[in-house]
This record gives structure tokens, sequence and C-alpha cells, in this order.
């Protein structure tokens, strides 16, 4: 039996070749793609006002395209007083290595169809965006730098941890409304170019002598500098101490054994 998650995996791969299929086309169909993102949007301010078929997308507030074609390679619209939800389109355009969706005020879920983004090396998450992370972030292999705080996400961050280009991890701050629970089963193995995990506040952990045990798996992880979990239990493994390069391991509002 098909399970929801490998389901859901073949539906967003399904929508991805059909937007590649899309977008090989013509420049117009780009166009497209991002005004029906636009269509989502509430933006009182009006910094997607450029966004229009009578110019060239390149041109558009927050839009930066390659230099040799006009391909998009970065979406940032930080701290626009943006609104509304992300269209599933957001998984288009495909060249896309940079989404920058910070200090706004986004809702709704991250769509399944970010994971489209094959080129993806940096996603800076919205505010008040919600639901469980999409398992198709997890598929993409470009990433490496991640911040998803100041949100309302729950569920596990397993998928998270399935991409082995990850440097730059960060789920938690002090503003930050995310509810990720369970325990951290995760192998870090593959994470060997991780410098920075801040795994937050909020209910990670079941409570028992077994929290740290992930703290083992991070050996592999060399180039580790800053790690940062909260409201764990138990003892921290002698596995600490061969993380030669860790810099500032914040322990606190934990329940440590001595």
């Amino acid at each position: 039996m098909i399970n929801s998650i490998s389901f859901s995996s073949v539906a967003t791969l399904v929508w991805c070749f059909s937007l590649l299929l899309l977008s090989t086309r013509t420049h117009s169909n780009k166009t497209d793609h991002l005004l029906a993102i636009k269509s989502q949007l509430q933006d009182p301010l009006g910094p997607t006002s450029s966004w229009k078929a009578s110019l060239n997308l390149c041109q558009w507030t927050g839009v930066t395209c390659s230099h040799r074609h006009p391909r998009v390679t970065k979406l940032d619209l930080r701290s626009k007083s943006i609104g509304g939800f992300l269209s599933p389109f957001v998984g288009n355009p495909s060249f896309v290595r940079v989404i920058v969706l910070a200090n706004n005020s986004y809702y709704g879920e991250i769509p399944n169809e970010v994971g489209c983004l094959s080129r993806l090396e940096t996603l800076i998450g919205g505010y008040r965006l919600g639901g469980k992370i999409p398992e198709s972030l997890g598929q993409l292999g470009s990433i490496n730098y991640l911040i998803l705080a100041e949100n309302n996400f729950s569920g596990t961050l397993r998928s998270i941890f399935n991409i082995s280009s990850l440097e730059f991890q960060s789920s938690e701050t002090e503003k930050s409304k995310n509810r990720f629970t369970g325990k951290l089963g995760i192998d870090f193995n593959s994470l060997i170019n991780l410098a920075r995990l801040n795994l937050g506040q909020k209910n990670l952990g079941i409570g028992t002598t077994s929290d740290l045990d992930f703290i083992t798996l991070l050996r592999n992880c060399s180039k580790l500098k800053t790690l940062q979990y909260n409201q764990l239990t138990g003892t921290i493994p002698d596995t600490t101490g061969e993380l030669r390069n860790l810099q500032a391991p914040d322990l606190s509002e934990n329940n440590l054994n001595a």
C-alpha cells in the first residue's frame, strides 16, 4: 500500500515535471507563474505593483535574474509587509537559488511544490507560516542555508535533515512559535558541512534520558561550531568532545543529568 508520504512525493514529482514542461516553452510562461504567486498575496504597500506582464520580469521588485539569460535566480521580498498564501507556483521558476520571505505576514503552509526547486541554495521562511514541514523539502540536494524560525510550524524535523548539503539550520528564535515535537531520531552522519544547529526551545524530545542520544550522531559534523537545544532530558554524551570546532553550545533550559 502506498503511504501518504510516498503519494505526496509522487504527486510533487508529477507537478514539478509539468512545471518544467511549461517553463521550457516561452518567456511569458515564467511571467505567468510569478503572477500566479502574486495573485495569492496581500500587498498593502505595493512592492509587487511592478509585477505586471507589460514590464520585463527581471525589472520587477524583489526579482533578480541571471546575467546571461532571463532566468529568475532570486526572490527577495523581505520586510515588505506582505501577507497571504504561498502559491504552489513558488515551485517555479526552477532556476531560482535564493528565496527570502522574512519579516512578512504570510500564512498557511509551505507548498509541497517547493521540492521542485532543485537548484535552491538559500531558503529563509516568512512569518506566521504553519503546518508541517513538507517532506519534499528534504529532496532539495543543493540547499545549504535554511531558516524556518518565527513561524508556527509543527510536527517533526526529520525531512530537513535529509538535506546532505545543509550548512546552517535554525528552527527557533525567541519570537518563534514553532511547535516541533518528537524524539530526534535523525541520522546526522551525512551532514558533514553542518556548521550551526539551532533546535530551539519548544517540545523537542520525549522527556526521557534518551533525548540526547542524537548528539552521538553528530560526530561526522566536524565543522559544527554552534549547537543549541532546549527542553531535552538526559546526560550529555562523551562524544560531544569529538566536536573540535564547537564554540558556542547553548544548553540552557534543559533537564540535564550530572
